[in-house]
């Protein structure tokens, strides 16, 4: 059984319910990250809060507040959901794709951040693609037994099926070749 631990982002950004969304939103940019959690304080790093690029667009910027003069706890979402370092992956997964969750933090039993599971980063954990020494994609496995990602791991699918196709029609170029019709298995 894999594990929420094997796939978390460990020692996530995380800030004060008392900063300024303004440094926060900075700090965002500057890091390239959407996602801070709030905490009690940087030593417990207890788990109070999210804050997220969306909460600051909708929440103070579509409403029309002063970036400069919000507070974080203005903003957050309170009492996020949450998963353990052991939980089960999949079990994980499913639930945050049942309730349309990007984000999901890690704690210990006392709310204590470990990391977070961000949804978009989970993708590298379900997917290989083999090259061979041309860099040539030779094969291609994804795990989509997983509820929800069927759609992604079509539209994948399809999407790498182009790039065996370019290997082909690559090839065919650097032969110099005027027939350049795909194999037929490169088009199946």
């Amino acid at each position: 059984m894999k594990t929420c631990k094997e796939i978390m982002m460990a020692n996530p950004a995380c800030c004060l319910a008392d900063d300024k969304v303004y440094t926060i939103s900075q700090r965002m940019r500057a890091e390239d990250i959407d996602v801070v959690l709030v905490v009690e304080n940087y030593r417990e790093k207890k788990l109070i809060g999210i804050l997220t690029d969306r909460d600051i667009a909708l929440r103070v910027v579509g409403d029309d507040w002063d970036i400069t003069t919000v507070q974080v706890d203005d903003v957050m979402t309170t009492n996020p959901r949450t998963c353990h370092p052991m939980d089960d992956l999949d079990t994980t997964l499913k639930g945050m794709s049942d309730q349309q969750l990007r984000r999901l933090p890690v704690v210990n039993s006392s709310k204590q951040v470990l990391g977070i599971i961000i949804q978009a980063r989970t993708i590298h954990a379900r997917i290989a693609v083999r090259l061979n020494t041309e860099n040539k994609v030779t094969a291609i496995t994804i795990k989509d037994n997983f509820d929800g990602w069927a759609d992604f791991a079509d539209r994948l699918r399809f999407v790498l099926k182009q790039v065996v196709n370019l290997n082909y029609l690559t090839d065919s170029l650097l032969d110099q070749d005027d027939d350049l019709r795909l194999p037929a298995a490169a088009v199946g």
